[in-house]
């Protein structure tokens, strides 16, 4: 190679602004594929898994929906919409794959899936340990995002490798999978913020909560839940209503799943966890909830600042209702 700086001629592949074009042949491209690869190498070691096991995608609702199409699913209520949204998709004359996630999404409540073949461990991975053999799963379904790695990457756990991943999913996004293997890595040194800084912050407000404010529902259990999740029914208020209200306090919440469509209708997970009451009681006490989910660096007065604002919030809009 002479002295001059190389000339990247296949932008038409793919600008090189982080990477190359992983699927060329070129130096640049080589390097792009190195980079996945130890990506993979990350993710794999993070979970217990093997690295030809680890199968990446855009997003995790791709890989549920992707999964779906060729098993005939079983899920449990509590699921995902990726999940929920694909069974209709699915042919009853596939293989039956039992789906069951391992931590909710909205209440944050860790299940028991020892009968599970597969499951959306996007929520609880990065919070609590995670080993794919202990648990015993086929199918694992990880998402980036939520352990604070770049939006664009996922993976599917696949025991044994075989899986043939779909054309459809295109070039894959190199910055997105390095940036999900590093935090992969990480999640070690994460876990332990989550359960010795960030858990007495959430286990402070739930009891300031309790003691301060009249008729809440707390749907998150005391224990066996995640360590950063606390989701509260404040009966009388409506959950949107307090979720704007505290967002003009500087405190950001939410109702719920981002990804649940906003068509109005209570949250499934919340109406299959008060299944016991009247379907109207059990969507008041959906349309009431508010979910907080502390990340790892919380402030150490996350819950004097929530509750310096929240009790007002309540009894205005209770008021008002």
């Amino acid at each position: 190679m002479s002295g001059h700086s190389r000339l990247y001629l296949d932008y038409n592949a793919g600008a090189l602004d982080p990477h190359g074009n992983p699927n060329g042949l070129h130096q640049e491209s080589r390097q792009a594929h190195a980079a996945i690869e130890h990506a993979r190498v990350q993710v794999a070691t993070a979970i217990g898994a093997d690295p030809h096991e680890i199968f990446f995608f855009p997003s995790a609702s791709l890989a549920n929906y992707f999964l779906a199409q060729d098993f005939h699913l079983l899920p449990s209520p509590f699921e995902h919409p990726s999940i929920i949204q694909s069974i209709s998709k699915t042919d009853d004359k596939n293989p039956t794959l039992v789906s069951h996630m391992l931590a909710n999404h909205e209440t944050g409540e860790i299940y028991n899936i020892e009968h599970a073949q597969h499951s959306d461990l996007s929520q609880a991975f990065g919070k609590i340990p995670l080993n794919v053999r202990t648990l015993g799963l086929d199918f694992a379904t990880l998402s980036a995002q939520k352990i604070g790695a770049g939006k664009g990457a996922a993976a599917l756990y696949v025991r044994g490798g075989k899986y043939k991943l779909p054309h459809a999913l295109g070039t894959p996004n190199t910055a997105a999978i390095v940036s999900f293997g590093e935090a992969a890595e990480a999640t070690p040194e994460t876990i332990q913020q989550f359960q010795q800084h960030v858990k007495p912050l959430r286990d402070q407000l739930r009891t300031r909560i309790i003691a301060e404010i009249p008729d809440v529902i707390i749907n998150t259990p005391q224990e066996s839940s995640l360590p950063n999740t606390l989701h509260v029914s404040f009966l009388g208020a409506e959950g949107e209503s307090i979720m704007l209200m505290l967002d003009h306090h500087g405190i950001a919440t939410s109702t719920g799943s981002a990804c649940t469509t906003s068509d109005g209708k209570p949250s499934h997970v919340i109406m299959a966890l008060h299944q016991d009451k009247s379907p109207a009681e059990a969507a008041e006490i959906a349309h009431s909830s508010i979910r907080f989910s502390f990340p790892p660096d919380a402030p150490a007065d996350t819950a004097r600042r929530i509750m310096a604002a929240l009790p007002a919030v309540i009894t205005k809009l209770r008021g008002i209702a």
